[in-house]
């Protein structure tokens, strides 16, 4: 199966093979004592482990870096990519929303575990645009969860708010058959929305022409739309 074939299923039928074939690539390297740099959305602890502590017995200090997001605006990345990918003649892969969620829960258990494990040396979680919110290091008080779920627990700013609806309003327009799903991120995003734009600006489905800006650059680098992550 391609794609092509089934854009929302795909990552996960490749799942296996690729997780197989990383296996290699990640031990090739460590054979070569390479310097090494994985992005990686583990789908359990067990996943993340199998991954990171080979590095740590070859004598790799391993340090992970957390990305916190809300939800909502996690999943409406994922819808992002795929309506640029598309934008511009791609295949696109979009996520679906239960294995968004394997995912998303798994990186709560994959911090938890990481903070009491001897072998991770350092825990940092940041937030979209790189913001440093708190460094966990081996040995020290656990709290890197907690920054965690305090950010994605984060109220909207103002700011915040106006670019989730703008993109929300030009998914709707990019990929109509989506539109329910799109709508059910909203309504996730709506109890963390300030007051004012809570029920009057969310879901609606006007104004009737809202163009999606083209990406050309690098994933997350155009200036109306906030980095997917």
């Amino acid at each position: 199966m391609s794609r092509t074939d089934d854009p929302r299923n795909a990552g996960a039928a490749i799942r296996a093979d690729y997780r197989a074939w990383f296996a290699e690539a990640e031990a090739h390297v460590r054979a070569r004592s390479g310097d090494v740099l994985i992005e990686a959305a583990p789908g359990s602890v067990t996943e993340f482990l199998n991954s990171a502590l080979p590095f740590a017995a070859g004598g790799y200090p391993v340090e992970l870096v957390v990305l916190a997001v809300r939800e909502a605006d996690s999943l409406q990345a994922t819808a992002l990519r795929y309506a640029r990918s598309l934008q511009i003649g791609g295949i696109g892969r979009f996520t679906t929303r239960s294995g968004h969620g394997t995912c998303f829960r798994a990186l709560t258990d994959v911090v938890a575990a990481a903070e009491q494990h001897p072998q991770i040396s350092s825990i940092t979680v940041i937030r979209r645009g790189g913001q440093a919110l708190m460094r966990h290091e081996a040995g020290t008080a656990a709290r890197a969860s907690w920054a965690l779920a305090a950010e994605r627990s984060r109220p909207y700013t103002e700011q915040e708010a106006a670019v989730f609806l703008r993109q929300h309003q030009a998914l709707r327009r990019a990929l109509p058959r989506h539109r329910d799903e799109l709508d059910e991120m909203a309504a996730l995003a709506r109890p963390l929305m300030p007051a004012r734009v809570q029920r009057a600006r969310i879901g609606r489905p006007h104004p009737a022409v809202w163009p999606l800006p083209l990406l050309y650059r690098a994933y997350g680098s155009v200036s109306s739309f906030s980095r997917a992550a």
